[in-house]
C-alpha cells in the first residue's frame, strides 16, 4: 500500500521542487484515471523566509497554499519586518547559556542590511537566525500536517489509490514518510533544513519522525548562475555540509544549543543524531548526463519523488535499501578519514533517476495544450480570420464587422427579434392564450343583451358597452394572470436562449466578437423598449374607443327598432371584446417593456460584464504585464511548434519521438471528431480541430458541461414577478481563462471512449503485443534499446573522484537500481531486461527486486530510481566538493575575499559545526594540548595567523600542516588557534579535491590519534622522557617558571608529572575558569572569544588529561629506568 507522505520544501529550491512534484502527481494521477485529486495523505509544506513564496509556476503557488490539496506555505518573515527586529525578539528571550551558544556565529544585527522580507540574501547564518526566532511557526505548520496525516480518512483513500494503480492494499497502513527538500547552497534552506528535520523528529523521536529522507541540492546545481550572483553558494554549501556531517554523528544529549527550539515548544529528547536520517545529494550531472540548469534538476527530483510516491514496487525496493544496505554498508564501509569513529556510519548517499516511456503522457499534454492554445487564439482573434489585420482593417473594425454580421442571428437565437410590428418574438412568447377570457366576456355580454327581444340600435349599443365595461375587470384579471404565467415561462426561456446563443457565438465568432455582440444587444433591447413604448399608446387608444367601435357596427341598421337576433349585435359585441383585447395588447407591451428593462439591467448587463471580465482576464493570461505571474500560454504548442518542455530530459527516453506528435494529433483528432450532420464524413485536420476547440470552449462536448464554462452565482428573476420568488440580478462567471481551457482540454483529451483516448492511454504491454509481427518486432526493439539507454543515464546525479574514493573507501560505490512496475512479465522481453540489468553490474538483491517489479499491468512508463550502493563520506563526491574548492582557492589569498567567503555562513557553535563526531572532536581537543605539551604541535609565535599550525608525523618524520588560511577571522593569539584549526577542518576536504589525494586530512588524523592515544604518549614522556620526534617537550622558559622543577636533563618522572599537571592547570585556568568568571550577557555577546564554543569540551579534555597524568606511576618508571 502507498505510504502517507509529509513533503517539506525548505527555501526557494525546496519550494520549487514541491511545485513541480505536485504538478507531476496531478498529471500522473489524471493520466491513470484517478478522479479524487492529489490524496490528502500527501501533505505539502513549503517553509521559507519571505512572506510570499518564490515560484517557478505562478498558478502553482496558490495551489500549494491551499488546504484543498494539503498544501501550506509558511513565510517566516512578517511583511515589512526588519532583521534587527527579528534578532532582538529572539535574543531578548534568551538566557545566558543559550547566548553563549550563539555568541561566536550570530551576526551583529546592526551590520545586517539584508531585506529580510525578500529572503536571507544567500547568508545561511541569517536564514537560521530567522528560523530559530520563528520556530513556533515551523512547529505549528508541521504539527498541522501531522494531524492531517492521522485523519481516519487518509488510509482508506490511499488504499483506493493503491488498488487503482494496480497494487495490493491489504495489511497495516504504513507509517508516513517525511521528505525534506532543500538546497545546501542558499541562505534560507541551507540555514534551516537541519532544524526542520529536528522539529519533525522531536514530534515522534522513536517512530517515523527519525526516518526523514533528505533531497539536498549540491553547489554544482547552480553553476549556470552568473558568478557575481552566486558568491554565497559555495561557502554556504561548505558550512551546511560541515553541520550536516556533525549532526549525523552527534548523539549527545541536547543541551544549551537546543534552548531556542525548546522555547518554541519543541521538546528535547535523546536523539541518535541531529538533522536528516537519510541524506541524499542531488547534483547536476553523473558520468553520462549533465542537466542544463537548476530547474531541470528540480524537475528531475520531482519526477523521482513522484515515481517513489506512486509506485509500491519502487517504495518496497527503496525501503529495503534504507533498512538494510544503508545501515549495514555504512558501518562496514572502509573509511580512511578522521571524521568519525568506527562504530558510526558514513554520511550520505545520492539519488538519480531514469525513465522509459511511450510518451503518451507527453502527447496528451501536447494535445491538450495545443487545443487550449487554439481556444485562446479563437477567443481573442477569431474575428480576424480571413481579414488582413492590421494591414487593411483595424482589429476593432474587424471585430465590429463580425458583430454586425452576427447580430441578427444572435437576436433570433435569443428570441428578441421585436423591432417593428411584423417582428414579434417577445410579444408572441409573452402573449397569453386568452381565448377563454375573450369567449367568457363575449358570452356574458350576449347573455345580458339577449334579455331584450327588441330595442333601438342605440339602446343595444349602450347595453353592449355597459356590459363590456362590467366584464373588463374580470377579463383584465384573467388575462393578467395568464400574462404573468407566460412571463414566468419566458424568463426561464430567455435566460437559456441567451446563454446558449452566447456559447454558440463563442464557438462561431470568438470572445472578442461575442462581447461586442452582447454590447450591441443592450442597444437593441433599448430600441425594442422604445418601439414597444410607442405601440402602447397606439393600443391603449384603440382600447379607449369601445363606444365608437360598437356604435359604428350597430348604426348600419339605421334608426328603426331591431330584434336581439339581428346579425349586427354579435358584430357589436365582437367590437367591444376586441377593444378589451386592445387593452391586453397595451398591457402586453407594457409588461414586455418592464421585463426587457429588467432583463437588460439584471441579466444581459451581468452577462456582458462577466464576458468582458473574462476577455480582460484572458488577455492578461496570454500577455501578462511585466513582473506579473505568467500562465505560459506562449509556450504551448501550435501546429508548427513543439515546446522544449515536451521533449524528454537527458535522463529520459521515449519509445516514440516527440517529433511524431503533430502527425499523431491530426490522425487521432480525425478519428475522434465527427460532423454532427454527417457522422460518416471524414473531417479534414483543420475541421476536426475547429470542432474540438468549439466543444472545449463551450463545454458542450461529451463528458463536458456548459456549467463548466458559464457559472451561475445567482439566476435572474424580475421584480415584477417578485410575488413568486424574490427578485434577483444574475451573477455570472465565465471559465474562459487559459487555465480553464487547459483543464477542459485535458478532460476532453483523456476521455477513454474515443480513438484519441485509447491512443493516449495505450500501455507499454499493449504497444508491443500488436498482431502485426513486423510491427511487433520493431516496437520490441525500440523498447529494449530505450531500456538499455535508460540504465546508462540513470545513475545518481553526482560525480565521484575515483582517486579519493579509492583512498578513503577502498572501492567506489556503484549505482543501485530501484524499479517501478514493469508490465512485461511472462513475455519474451522479460529475460532480456533482466540480462541488461545484470550486465549493468547490479547485485542479486537488485535482480530480485526487478523480478518482483515484473507484472502484467497497463503501465505506460518504466522508471528507475537510483541510489549509491552504500553511503559515503562527502569528500569523495567531486560534484559536491570541487565547486566549493575552486571558489575557496580563488578567495583565500586575499583578506577581503576570504572574509566575504565566510561571512555569515557558520550557523552553529563549533561543537555542532566541526565536521566530525563528538568523540573525534574530544580526541582532537585532547590531542591539541598534548601535542603542544610534547612539542608535536608547532607554530611561529611571531606570526600567529600568518603561518599554518603544524603537527609532527612520526611515520614520515616530518611536519604536516593544517589548512591555511583559516576559515573565519584570523587568530589574534595562541588561544585562538585551536578553534581556528577546528573550524577550518572542512577545508581539508577542499584541499583533498584540489590535490587529488587525502594528504590534507593527515594533520587532523594525527591530532585525533594523539588525543586517542594520550595515555600512552603521556606515559612515554612522564616515565621515560620520550617524545615521538625526540626533541624536548615543554619549553625551558616554562619549566624554569617553577623553580622546583629541574632542567630537562635532570628531571625525574615525578618532576615531569608535576610539570604536566601544572601545564594543564594553567591551560584550564586560561581557557575555562576565566570564561566561567564572566557569564555571557547580551552586552558581551559580540566580544566573546571563539574558544567559548569549546568550553565544555575543553573542560572535559583537561580533566581527562589531568586524570590520565595523575594516574601514571612514577616509581615504576624510576625502577624501569635503573
Amino acid at each position: 500500500m502507498l505510504r502517507p507522505m509529509m513533503l517539506v520544501g525548505v527555501g526557494g529550491s525546496g519550494g520549487k521542487t514541491l511545485q513541480l512534484l505536485h504538478r507531476e502527481l496531478r498529471w500522473r494521477l489524471r493520466d491513470a484515471g484517478w478522479t479524487e485529486g492529489v490524496p490528502a495523505g500527501w501533505q505539502f509544506i513549503h517553509i521559507d523566509v519571505p512572506a510570499a513564496p518564490d515560484t517557478i509556476m505562478s498558478n502553482e503557488a496558490s495551489l500549494l497554499n491551499s488546504a484543498l490539496v494539503g498544501g501550506r506555505y509558511i513565510g517566516l518573515a512578517p511583511p515589512a519586518v526588519t532583521y534587527r527586529a527579528i534578532d532582538n525578539d529572539w535574543i531578548n528571550d534568551a538566557k545566558s547559556p543559550e547566548l553563549a551558544k550563539v555568541a561566536t556565529w550570530r551576526p551583529r544585527a546592526e551590520d545586517v542590511n539584508v531585506a529580510i522580507g525578500a529572503g536571507a540574501g544567500q547568508f545561511r547564518t541569517i536564514g537560521r537566525v530567522v528560523s530559530l526566532s520563528q520556530a513556533n511557526l515551523i512547529r505549528d505548520g508541521l504539527a498541522s500536517a501531522r494531524t492531517k496525516l492521522s485523519d481516519p480518512g487518509i488510509s482508506p483513500q490511499l488504499q483506493r489509490l493503491s488498488i487503482h494503480l494496480g497494487a495490493e492494499a491489504a495489511g497495516i497502513s504504513p507509517d508516513p514518510q517525511a521528505v525534506v527538500v532543500s538546497s545546501m547552497a542558499g541562505g534560507s534552506g541551507a540555514g534551516m533544513f537541519l532544524d526542520v528535520a529536528d522539529i519533525i523528529r522531536a514530534a515522534n523521536p522513536a517512530g517515523w519522525g527519525d526516518s526523514s529522507i533528505g533531497i539536498l541540492y549540491t553547489a554544482d546545481v547552480f553553476s549556470e548562475i552568473p558568478e557575481l550572483a552566486r558568491q554565497g553558494v559555495m561557502p554556504n554549501s561548505l558550512a551546511a555540509l560541515c553541520e550536516m556531517m556533525n549532526g549525523y554523528w552527534n548523539n549527545t544529549q541536547p543541551g544549551d544549543e537546543y534552548r531556542a527550539l525548546e522555547r518554541a515548544g519543541i521538546p528535547a529528547a535523546a536523539f541518535e543524531r541531529r538533522g536528516l536520517r537519510y541524506p541524499m545529494f542531488v547534483g547536476r550531472s553523473n558520468n553520462s548526463v549533465t542537466l542544463p540548469d537548476q530547474n531541470a534538476v528540480y524537475e528531475a527530483s520531482a519526477k523521482t519523488l513522484a515515481a517513489f510516491m506512486t509506485s509500491p514496487a519502487a517504495q518496497n525496493s527503496v525501503y529495503a535499501y534504507l533498512a538494510g544496505n544503508w545501515v549495514n554498508s555504512s558501518v562496514a564501509m572502509q573509511d580512511a578519514t578522521p571524521f568519525k569513529d568506527s562504530v558510526k556510519g558514513t554520511v550520505a548517499s545520492a539519488m538519480g533517476m531514469g525513465s522509459l516511456s511511450l510518451g503518451r503522457d507527453r502527447f496528451a499534454r501536447y494535445t491538450a495544450q495545443r487545443l487550449a492554445r487554439s481556444g485562446v487564439e479563437h477567443a481573442l482573434r477569431a474575428h480576424t480570420v480571413g481579414r488582413k489585420v492590421p494591414e487593411e482593417i483595424t482589429f476593432e473594425a474587424a471585430r465590429d464587422e463580425v458583430a454586425v454580421s452576427q447580430l441578427e442571428w444572435f437576436i433570433n437565437q435569443c428570441g428578441l427579434d421585436e423591432l417593428g410590428e411584423e417582428r414579434n418574438q417577445v410579444l408572441d412568447a409573452l402573449r397569453p392564450t386568452n381565448t377563454d377570457a375573450e369567449e367568457a366576456a363575449r358570452a356574458a355580454i350576449r347573455q345580458q343583451v339577449q334579455q331584450f327581444t327588441q330595442a333601438q340600435p342605440i339602446e343595444y349599443s349602450n347595453m353592449i358597452i355597459q356590459h363590456a365595461e362590467h366584464q373588463r375587470p374580470t377579463y383584465v384579471s384573467a388575462t393578467d394572470q395568464a400574462l404573468r404565467q407566460q412571463a414566468s415561462i419566458w424568463v426561464g426561456l430567455i435566460v437559456g436562449r441567451l446563454e446558449a446563443a452566447t456559447l454558440e457565438s463563442l464557438s462561431r465568432s470568438g470572445l472578442e466578437a461575442t462581447v461586442e455582440i452582447l454590447r450591441r444587444m443592450e442597444t437593441h433591447v433599448r430600441n425594442v423598449i422604445n418601439d414597444l413604448t410607442n405601440e402602447i399608446s397606439k393600443y391603449q387608444g384603440m382600447a379607449d374607443r369601445m363606444a365608437e367601435g360598437v356604435s359604428g357596427a350597430l348604426n348600419e341598421f339605421g334608426t328603426a327598432a331591431m330584434t336581439a337576433d339581428n346579425e349586427l349585435i354579435p358584430r357589436g359585441i365582437g367590437r367591444a371584446v376586441k377593444t378589451l383585447a386592445f387593452g391586453l395588447e397595451a398591457r402586453l407591451r407594457q409588461t414586455a417593456c418592464i421585463l426587457l428593462d429588467d432583463f437588460a439591467r439584471n441579466e444581459l448587463r451581468p452577462l456582458l460584464d462577466a464576458s468582458s471580465n473574462a476577455l480582460g482576464g484572458l488577455r492578461v493570461d496570454e500577455h501578462p504585464p511585466a513582473g506579473a505571474p505568467s500562465m505560459g500560454i506562449e509556450d504551448w504548442p501550435t501546429a508548427g511548434i513543439i515546446p522544449r518542455a515536451l521533449f524528454p530530459a537527458l535522463n529520459e527516453r521515449l519509445v516514440e519521438d516527440v517529433e511524431t506528435f503533430p502527425r499523431s494529433f491530426e490522425d487521432q483528432l480525425a478519428n475522434t471528431v465527427r460532423d454532427a450532420l454527417d457522422p460518416d464524413r471524414m473531417l479534414s485536420p483543420k475541421e476536426a480541430e475547429r470542432l474540438a476547440v468549439g466543444e472545449i470552449m463551450t463545454g458542450r462536448g461529451r463528458d463536458l458541461s456548459v456549467d463548466e464554462v458559464l457559472l451561475h452565482d445567482d439566476t435572474w428573476w424580475p421584480q415584477m414577478l417578485n410575488t413568486q420568488r424574490p427578485a434577483t440580478a444574475a451573477r455570472y462567471q465565465f471559465r474562459l481563462g487559459g487555465a480553464d481551457m487547459l483543464e477542459r482540454a485535458e478532460e476532453w483529451t483523456h476521455r477513454r471512449d474515443t480513438a484519441l483516448g485509447e491512443f493516449v492511454h495505450e500501455s507499454l504491454r499493449s504497444y508491443v503485443e500488436v498482431d502485426d509481427m513486423e510491427q511487433r518486432a520493431n516496437r520490441r526493439t525500440r523498447v529494449l534499446n530505450a531500456f538499455q539507454e535508460v540504465l546508462a543515464v540513470s545513475p545518481p546525479l553526482v560525480q565521484i573522484n575515483n582517486a579519493i574514493v579509492g583512498a578513503v573507501h577502498g572501492t567506489a560505490p556503484t549505482a543501485q537500481y530501484h524499479f517501478t512496475s514493469i508490465p512485461f512479465a511472462q513475455t519474451d522481453i522479460e529475460p532480456e531486461l533482466v540480462a541488461m540489468t545484470q550486465n549493468a553490474g547490479q547485485p542479486d538483491d537488485v535482480l530480485a527486486q526487478l523480478s518482483k517489479a515484473m507484472g502484467t499491468g497497463d503501465e505506460q512508463r518504466i522508471e528507475i530510481i537510483t541510489t549509491l550502493s552504500a553511503p559515503v563520506q562527502p569528500i569523495v563526491l567531486q560534484s559536491v566538493i570541487k565547486p566549493i574548492a575552486e571558489q575557496w582557492t580563488s578567495s583565500r589569498d586575499n583578506n577581503a575575499t576570504r572574509e566575504q567567503f565566510w561571512r555569515w555562513r557558520r550557523a552553529r557553535a563549533l561543537p555542532e559545526f566541526i565536521p566530525a563526531s563528538p568523540e573525534v572532536i574530544a580526541s582532537m581537543t585532547r590531542g591539541w594540548f598534548l601535542g603542544r605539551l610534547l612539542g608535536d604541535l608547532t607554530w611561529d609565535k611571531q606570526a600567529i595567523g600568518s603561518d599554518p599550525v603544524q603537527i609532527y608525523n612520526p611515520e614520515y618524520q616530518r611536519d604536516e600542516a593544517f589548512p591555511f588560511p583559516y576559515l573565519g577571522p584570523s587568530p589574534t593569539g595562541e588561544m585562538d588557534l585551536l578553534p581556528a584549526v577546528l573550524e577550518s577542518m572542512g577545508l581539508s576536504m577542499l584541499e583533498s579535491q584540489i590535490r587529488g589525494n587525502i594528504e590534507p586530512l593527515r594533520a587532523y588524523s594525527l591530532l585525533r590519534s594523539l588525543g586517542e592515544d594520550a595515555p600512552q604518549h603521556l606515559r612515554n614522556w612522564v616515565q621515560f622522557g620520550n617524545t615521538a620526534h625526540g626533541k624536548p617537550a615543554l619549553s625551558r622558559a616554562w619549566q624554569n617558571a617553577d623553580k622546583s622543577i629541574p632542567s630537562e636533563q635532570d628531571a625525574t618522572p615525578a618532576d615531569r608529572q608535576r610539570a604536566v599537571l601544572a601545564y594543564l592547570d594553567g591551560r584550564k585556568r586560561n581557557y575555562v575558569d576565566r570564561l566561567d568568571e564572566s557569564p555571557v550577557t547580551k552586552a558581551s555577546m559580540l566580544t566573546q572569544p571563539r574558544w567559548l564554543d569549546l568550553r565544555d569540551i575543553l573542560d572535559s579534555a583537561f580533566a581527562a588529561l589531568y586524570s590520565e597524568t595523575a594516574n601514571i606511576s612514577t616509581s615504576e618508571a624510576d625502577d624501569d629506568g635503573d
